[in-house]
């Protein structure tokens, strides 16, 4: 799942595939964007700065104020007339079963896993003071399988990006998911995965590196376990933290759960002071509603404005989006070369939120997520293109629901594909009915049906979850940063090594081999699969810096070299064999 572009020069390599793009220089470009974008852009980077500071502030209000119910709870849970050492003190297993009976947590959590979580005592949360995240505290007693007393897990946001840090559990024997043997001391916690142990999220994954040269089933794997982590780590903090008792023991006791009279005393403390602790996350949620729905507003009225600029400045700005979309490290890896020509004429992006003016008095896990500057009730990104001969429609979308917590389904609004343009299949048609479709990378992918089923996945299609990874990166990054995005300067890049931008003057012929040459967009969806060995080829040449032409004569002479070689030593072993006689 290599970049579809090259990694450096993006919008040098970008405007070689977009005619009349070369009336103006980058510089020219960068000039233009900065001139009639910096006023917009800096009034949105200093909007995005302060509500990005008051929520952090409602969220500190918010933990000033819930000290004491965590504190409470912790006195109850570790019970202050008994020894920190006895096990089975205060309310046994507090922690263990209210992460077991969670559903995220319930199939995470190993044999070996709950050995050692027995000994926890306490979780507690923070905010981080110098970034804009969350801390997790594990707190356990001494043990006979880890060394430390008190793990802890940080999680921020940094340029837009989810960043983690974590502390290394020192395994004192055999920790979950360990082997035994002459290696056991080289299975250290950081290769513990989620499928092994519940501690894999003390070794938490990182983003892979723009350009690095992987398969997709890796990239696919490494991007999954960026999902489970974030969810793990957001159920965590905004669920079974805030809500324990609920999860050990349920809202009210229903008689199915025996306990000895003291414990069951000590779970009704619980409950009750649970019901005073969600009054507080009521107003907290509400808080933090009301200073997002005065940010959307805001920031639609700047992109009303940016998107103004755009269009009356279309020669000076040419191909906006398609450009930011391109300069965008993680976007760009879900462009194919053949879906650039149809990109090209998206002339805006926009997010519309399904949300009322005031707070429904219901508190959901993203509610309660401060590090999240927009409303994450219902939303959906929709994209608008100008007429082009690859679709009919005028807009494209994707729509998000979330319930309990998490996405709920992704619908898409499909694409109405002119005549054999489709650029999500190989050929540009479906298959005749009953056959099963293969479908080819795109980014067109995320407007067709999303994928349900293992067959479906296996098929080409993206999940609710791959679809939501992308759109993410729309909403959080390129939406509210699009001009730095388009004024990246790549262009600075490829002065040090020119050969390592060019690309080929006949690049589009690759794509374009069975064009008819009719229109000015090709029909690059007859057979243009994108693949690694492809884009190799294509950076291969670029590095070389040599036209088609040369590269082709040079090519023959190369092969005819070759045969002649390899046809004189055949006639040599022919005679001397005595065949020829």
């Amino acid at each position: 799942c290599q970049p579809r572009v090259p990694d450096r020069g993006r919008v040098h390599f970008c405007r070689k595939l977009m005619p009349n793009r070369e009336d103006l220089s980058e510089d020219e470009e960068l000039h233009a964007a900065r001139s009639l974008l910096g006023p917009i852009h800096e009034q949105q980077r200093v909007l995005e700065e302060q509500h990005a500071q008051k929520l952090k502030a409602i969220a500190l209000e918010f933990q000033q104020r819930s000290r004491g119910f965590f504190e409470q709870r912790a006195a109850i849970v570790r019970s202050p007339e008994d020894s920190d050492e006895q096990e089975g003190a205060g309310v046994p297993d507090f922690w263990l079963e209210a992460l077991r009976k969670h559903q995220v947590f319930e199939g995470l959590i190993t044999d070996a896993d709950a050995e050692v979580l027995r000994y926890l005592m306490d979780i507690e949360s923070s905010v981080l003071p110098d970034q804009q995240g969350n801390m997790l505290r594990f707190v356990f007693n001494p043990n006979p399988y880890m060394s430390q007393t008190v793990l802890e897990r940080s999680d921020w946001i940094e340029e837009g990006e989810h960043r983690a840090f974590a502390t290394v559990v020192d395994w004192l024997n055999d920790g979950p998911g360990k082997k035994r043997g002459k290696k056991r001391q080289q299975q250290k916690a950081a290769t513990l995965q989620y499928n092994q142990s519940f501690f894999a999220f003390f070794s938490p994954p990182h983003e892979p590196v723009a350009g690095t040269a992987m398969s997709m089933e890796q990239h696919k794997r490494i991007r999954h376990r960026l999902m489970v982590d974030r969810t793990i780590q957001r159920h965590l903090l905004l669920e079974v933290v805030p809500d324990a008792i609920t999860y050990f023991a349920g809202e009210e006791d229903d008689g199915s759960l025996s306990f000895m009279p003291e414990v069951q005393a000590r779970i009704e403390q619980l409950r009750t002071l649970q019901v005073d602790f969600n009054k507080l996350q009521q107003a907290h949620a509400a808080a933090l509603y009301k200073a997002r729905a005065s940010y959307d507003s805001a920031a639609a009225s700047l992109y009303a404005q940016r998107r103004a600029v755009i269009t009356e400045n279309k020669d000076r700005l040419p191909h906006f989006w398609l450009t930011a979309l391109l300069n965008h490290p993680a976007l760009s890896e879900s462009v194919s070369r053949v879906d650039v020509r149809a990109l090209r004429h998206l002339v805006d992006c926009r997010l519309e939120y399904n949300c009322s003016g005031q707070h429904d008095g219901t508190v959901s896990m993203h509610d309660l997520d401060f590090t999240s500057l927009q409303q994450i009730k219902d939303w959906t990104l929709v994209l608008e293109f100008e007429p082009n001969n690859f679709f009919e429609d005028s807009t494209l979308s994707l729509s998000f629901s979330y319930a309990d917590g998490g996405v709920v389904s992704a619908t898409s609004s499909g694409v109405r594909w002119k005549e054999g343009k489709r650029l999500t299949v190989k050929g540009g048609h479906l298959e005749p009915q009953g056959r099963k479709p293969k479908y080819l990378f795109s980014f067109f992918l995320l407007f067709d049906p999303t994928a349900t089923t293992p067959d479906q996945e296996a098929a080409g299609l993206l999940s609710t979850e791959e679809k939501e990874s992308i759109a993410l990166h729309f909403r959080t990054q390129l939406m509210s940063d699009a001009p730095t995005w388009f004024m990246t300067d790549v262009h600075a890049a490829s002065k040090e090594d020119d050969t390592d931008d060019e690309v080929d003057g006949d690049s589009d012929s690759d794509s374009d081999s069975s064009d008819s040459g009719s229109d000015e967009d090709g029909d690059e969806g007859s057979d243009g699969e994108s693949t690694p060995a492809r884009e190799k080829a294509l950076q291969k040449r670029a590095k070389a810096g040599k036209n088609k032409k040369s590269s082709g004569t040079n090519k023959f002479c190369h092969g005819l070299i070759i045969f002649l070689m390899v046809g004189s030593q055949l006639i040599g072993y022919l005679a001397y064999s005595g065949v020829l006689d």
